[in-house]
């Protein structure tokens, strides 16, 4: 893909989501949109990891559409049915520990006794 591609869906991206509020050049914050400063590829590279992998999902399916043809309207109707593909991918995993109590790490369950009550560290 050209750079120049690269760099609209970049700036489109962070436009959805909102990157220009922190982002470090005050011309993105002024402008309320990422004006592709000198350097847009470390500002995206820094935000882009923390974007959750549901929304990832969205934005990737939203552009895969758009860049196959498809209207707004169908663009966001795919993007909208990714997330649900991936809500329920995850419903079973959430389900499944809702269900199975989980107990800390360490702790058997027991009581203990006096004899071997828990270390208590002085700072």
């Amino acid at each position: 893909m050209p750079r120049r591609r690269i760099d609209s869906a970049q700036q489109l991206i962070a436009g959805l989501f909102s990157f220009h509020r922190i982002c470090a050049d005050a011309r993105c914050r002024r402008a309320r949109t990422c004006c592709g400063a000198r350097d847009r590829e470390p500002c995206f590279a820094a935000l882009w990891p923390r974007v959750s992998e549901r929304d990832k999902l969205g934005v990737r399916a939203l552009m895969s559409a758009l860049g196959s043809g498809s209207t707004i309207a169908q663009a966001l109707d795919a993007s909208a049915t990714m997330q649900a593909r991936y809500d329920a991918a995850q419903l079973p995993s959430l389900e499944s520990d809702a269900i199975t109590p989980q107990t800390p790490t360490g702790h058997s369950g027991q009581t203990s006794s006096p004899s071997q009550a828990p270390r208590v560290r002085a700072l």
